[in-house]
């Protein structure tokens, strides 16, 4: 039984041989086509096929109760050993720990479909078992859809669908709704780019960038720099408009990638990298031009202050004078500390370990709290002529369009960085922002709601993301390739680590003025 043996149970279904295909990397490539070359592999890849499909569209049924053979877990993102088929889970290590004791290599996610590989240390592709896996998932998902059964002869078929994506467009069926397939560790890029995706403004002037371009006839420039910050810009916007093409099958960035090599040393490499650190790289980039002149270049759009810009104001106040001094600076998003409470009076203040959860509003209003300088923290006042004791306070001059919020779920010093597990609580719609602005009118509101939200499963060596994001009301999960409904609740479950808010009554026309002549659009 897979309910008492943590075993997934042994399927057979014979496949023709594929066409011919590539894989960019051949490394990551190498684990797979030796599991190929073995006899009956691909018999044992199609039987995981089929539970990795029963898993994601039939939801009665022993595949939906596997556990891991070490904590008796069902969930916890759970693998099985490709050669023994021993069920074990990720987020708490126990899949790792079989595979270093076993020797074996080989695992699947059995909610992914992607295979890891011990010995690469990373999930791993080939093309063969990469089009039996979505053969599967077709056939899969025809048996949820009451298609009748599906035999060999049906398989051509299924192969076109493969590439196409007409079966598979049915599983969510929502425009602006793409995978994107996990290029080895790049989910912190991927999880991201989704949010950005269901960014209103960001994605008017993608959208609308692209259109002009397609107008005019432009052509990339094979002449073009590939290693600014411009050509990142760019490509961002390339990846929006991927995913508003129409197709609802998941894709490969590769060019982003590149291009945040090239652009960005610190997030080189296949190696675990902050979805925080890739936002601030993102946003980065959207400064410079987004789109440059055909002929010459030309001052583009300054996206990342029209989408994410807002403006605080640090006041300090000497205690001894009152004297009050202002300094404005320019921000794109705001980090919260949920290590410790606004108030006295809340549980669990300053021990984020102790599980006691915290509000959002809480949050900021610990952000904007005023800070006593005392000692050696003193500031020099030159009405007092001296080093005094003084408060200092943060508050928002100038309120986005786009309200980027960072949690500091990172604890890091010298020598170790921790993760806190602390439970936020947030609001979905109507997060009003009055209370931490200046020159608000009493009683007047400033309204954000929710469009999209970064999660951190998982600990610091094992961690994953994955973004929710809403799409015309409803709210969907992206995890890498894979996307599928969920529901309001299950958002508020997460552990959010960035949240994206759009300001109520934001047009995407506030853009209008920005957008360059179709002359002078120019893609990559």
């Amino acid at each position: 039984s897979t309910q008492s043996t943590g075993r997934v149970p042994t399927m057979s279904l014979h496949l023709k041989r594929p066409s011919n295909g590539s894989h960019s990397d051949p490394k990551r490539a190498k684990p797979l086509q030796d599991l190929c070359r073995r006899e009956g592999a691909m018999e044992d890849v199609s039987a995981l096929g089929r539970i990795v499909a029963l898993r994601k569209y039939c939801p009665a049924g022993s595949h939906q109760t596997l556990k891991c053979v070490s904590c008796g877990l069902s969930s916890g993102r759970l693998h099985a050993c490709v050669e023994s088929r021993v069920v074990a889970c990720w987020e708490q290590g126990h899949l790792k720990q079989y595979l270093d004791t076993t020797g074996y290599d080989l695992a699947i996610d059995l909610d992914r479909g992607s295979f890891y590989s011990n010995t690469v240390k990373d999930y791993v592709y080939h093309p063969e078992v990469d089009r039996i896996m979505q053969i599967q998932e077709c056939l899969g998902l025809a048996r949820a859809l009451n298609c009748g059964d599906v035999t060999s002869k049906d398989l051509p078929v299924l192969e076109e669908h493969t590439v196409k994506g007409s079966l598979s467009d049915k599983a969510h069926g929502m425009y602006g709704l793409r995978g994107m397939n996990n290029l080895g560790n790049t989910c912190f890029m991927g999880c991201v780019l989704q949010a950005m995706s269901c960014n209103p403004l960001l994605r008017a002037f993608a959208l609308d960038a692209r259109h002009k371009a397609h107008e005019v006839g432009l052509e990339p420039n094979p002449k073009a720099d590939v290693s600014t910050e411009a050509t990142l810009g760019k490509n961002i916007l390339e990846v929006i408009a991927n995913l508003h093409d129409g197709s609802t099958s998941a894709f490969s960035p590769h060019a982003m990638l590149l291009s945040l090599w090239r652009s960005v040393d610190s997030l080189k490499g296949y190696s675990q990298q902050d979805a925080h650190e890739f936002f601030i790289a993102a946003v980065n980039a959207l400064h410079r031009p987004a789109t440059q002149g055909s002929a010459a270049d030309s001052p583009g759009p300054n996206l990342a202050k029209t989408v994410f810009g807002g403006q605080l104001q640090s006041t300090v106040i000497c205690s001894q004078c009152d004297r009050a001094s202002s300094q404005c600076e320019p921000f794109h998003d705001i980090s919260l500390d949920i290590g410790a409470s606004a108030h006295p009076s809340e549980s669990g203040q300053g021990n984020p370990e102790s599980g006691e959860p915290i509000r959002l509003e809480s949050c900021l209003e610990l952000f904007t709290r005023k800070e006593h300088l005392l000692q050696d923290d003193q500031t020099f006042c030159p009405k007092c002529n001296a080093k005094t004791d003084c408060t200092k306070q943060f508050m928002i001059k100038t309120a986005p369009n786009i309200l980027s919020i960072h949690l500091k779920r990172f604890k890091r010093s010298m020598a170790t960085t921790t993760k806190l597990e602390r439970t936020v609580h947030f609001e979905l719609d109507g997060v009003d922002l009055a209370p931490f602005c200046l020159d608000r009118k009493e009683g007047e509101p400033l309204l954000y709601d929710m469009f999209a939200m970064v999660e951190h499963k998982g600990s610091m060596d094992t961690g994953h993301y994955i973004s929710f994001v809403r799409k015309n009301g409803e709210w969907f999960k992206c995890d890498d390739a894979w996307v599928s409904p969920v529901s309001e609740q299950d958002i508020k479950d997460a552990q959010g680590y960035m949240l994206f808010y759009c300001r109520r009554g934001a047009d995407p026309r506030v853009l209008e003025k920005l957008r360059p002549p179709p002359a002078a659009i120019e893609v990559e």
